[in-house]
C-alpha cells in the first residue's frame, strides 16, 4: 500500500511523516457498515504521524517539509490485522471456556472472558513492541515527489 506523506521530523535511521486519512471509504461497497468508514466520517482529514525508514537509495536526502511516498507491504497489513483482531478474540473465547470450566456458571465465564481479553490485548501490545524495529514490517520511503508535481495534483 503506497501513500503520500509530508516529512515532519528526522531521526537517526528513520523519518517521521504526516499522512492524512484518505477518502477511499467512498468507493468501498461496505462503507455503510464499516467501523473505519464511520471513524473517517466522524473525524475527516485527521492527520497521522508514522515512523518510516528512509529509502534504499543512499543518494536520497530528505528534509523536513519534503513530500514523499511511503510503502507498507500488503502482507504486513494483513498479518497485523489478523494479530490485532484475532488474538484478543481468541483469548476472550478461550478465557470464557476456562472460566466456565473452573467456576461453573455465567460469572465464571464472564470473568474468564474478560481476563482472556485483557491477556490478548497484552499479547498484541507485546508483539507491537517486539516488531517495532524490525525493518521487514516498517513503512519505507520509496520516493520523493517533486514539489511542482504535488502542486499540480492538489
Amino acid at each position: 500500500m503506497k501513500e503520500r506523506a509530508t516529512v515532519v521530523a528526522l531521526e537517526e535511521g528513520s523519518v517521521w511523516v504526516e499522512t492524512q486519512r484518505q477518502g477511499s471509504c467512498d468507493s468501498c461497497s461496505a462503507s455503510k457498515g464499516c467501523g473505519q468508514g464511520l471513524m473517517s466520517r466522524m473525524m475527516p482529514g485527521r492527520e497521522h504521524y508514522i515512523r518510516a525508514l528512509p529509502g534504499d537509495d543512499p543518494r536520497q536526502r530528505l528534509a523536513v517539509g519534503d513530500i514523499v511516498e511511503i510503502d507498507v507491504p500488503d502482507e504486513v497489513i494483513l498479518r497485523a490485522s489478523m494479530i490485532v483482531y484475532m488474538v484478543p478474540l481468541s483469548m476472550l473465547i478461550f478465557g470464557m471456556f476456562v472460566g466456565a470450566w473452573m467456576f461453573p456458571g455465567d460469572p465464571g465465564a464472564i470473568a474468564g472472558g474478560l481476563l482472556g481479553l485483557l491477556a490478548g490485548a497484552g499479547i498484541v501490545r507485546w508483539h507491537g513492541r517486539y516488531v517495532r524495529n524490525d525493518s521487514r514490517v516498517q513503512p519505507r520511503v520509496v520516493s520523493t515527489l517533486p514539489s511542482d508535481l504535488v502542486a499540480r495534483q492538489s
